[in-house]
């Protein structure tokens, strides 16, 4: 039998501009908080944060539509594997708030803290199992945009919690045991 670990990069991504990237990826649905990005962008203290969503497209034509009308929402859709995995890596924050939650779990989420991406979650499932000291557990969806402006003030330091959030996928969700 081989051990064949999955990647988990060792060094973290260093970015020389001081705007926050925050993203949701995946599969692009309206229960899966894409409404919460749209909030965001009206919100004039995130103004210097760069917003995306990137996955695959199941929501309605209207709501693809009114998305990529936002000027303030970077949208791709239909990437490839390495596509989806870049648009990951350069994620300071993934906002991955399922309002509609069946008992899932999310590979975006484990994938993104591979890449020292910082997740911000509603603190149900397996979503709730995620230590705290790796992602940001929320109760209410009306605390993400506290959560953010914490993160944007330094309140919430969120470069130790990437090297956290790579450190446990690293250590938890392996091949090897």
């Amino acid at each position: 039998q081989m051990t064949l670990p999955t990647g988990t990069p060792k060094l973290q991504r260093h970015t020389h501009d001081t705007i926050l990237k925050v993203g949701m990826a995946g599969v692009i649905h309206e229960g899966k908080g894409i409404a919460l990005l749209e909030e965001m962008t009206k919100n004039e203290i995130f103004n210097n944060v760069e917003f995306s969503l990137f996955g695959v497209p199941v929501a309605s034509q209207e709501t693809m539509d009114r998305l990529a009308s936002n000027e303030r929402i970077t949208v791709s859709t239909n990437l490839s594997d390495l596509e989806f995995y870049d648009h990951l890596a350069l994620l300071d924050v993934l906002v991955n708030y399922r309002e509609e939650y069946r008992g899932e779990t999310s590979l975006s989420t484990l994938e993104a803290m591979r890449m020292g991406v910082v997740p911000i979650l509603r603190n149900i499932g397996w979503y709730s199992e995620l230590p705290s000291s790796v992602a940001i557990k929320l109760d209410s969806r009306s605390d993400i945009e506290n959560v953010l402006a914490d993160i944007l003030t330094g309140k919430i330091d969120i470069q130790t919690m990437r090297t956290k959030s790579r450190n446990y996928v690293a250590k938890h969700h392996t091949y090897y045991e």
